[in-house]
């Protein structure tokens, strides 16, 4: 089954999160970058220069303000959601998004 194109930007957001320093990271996700297709890998390849990061995430602030910070801090906030509810002894959860979301593996790790 193939994934929803909807779900290539949030998955090349969250590989894009993993380029940055690991003290100015919001969250990890190591599988991110191996959903992605070649024509979004050729850019997270591009983006490991910090530079052309910096660059093209100044473009696409430009282009949609907001869109970068508020998908990388709902990842956030649903990772914390999930891992507070699996210390308080949650033991199924139902992931209903549509697309290539890897929730279930980094939340397991913690």
């Amino acid at each position: 089954m193939k994934p929803s194109s909807t779900a290539d930007g949030p998955a090349f957001l969250r590989a894009a999160e993993n380029l940055l320093p690991q003290d100015k990271r919001l969250f990890e996700d190591p599988y991110s970058e191996k959903f992605l297709s070649p024509f979004y890998k050729f850019f997270v390849i591009l983006m490991r220069s910090p530079r052309i990061l910096n660059f093209l995430i100044k473009i696409r602030e430009k282009l949609t303000p907001g869109i970068i910070g508020g998908l990388i801090c709902r990842t956030r906030y649903i990772d914390d959601v999930l891992n507070n509810a699996i210390k308080e002894g949650v033991v199924a959860i139902v992931n209903l998004g549509a697309g290539m979301d890897n929730t279930c593996f980094s939340t397991s790790r913690h």
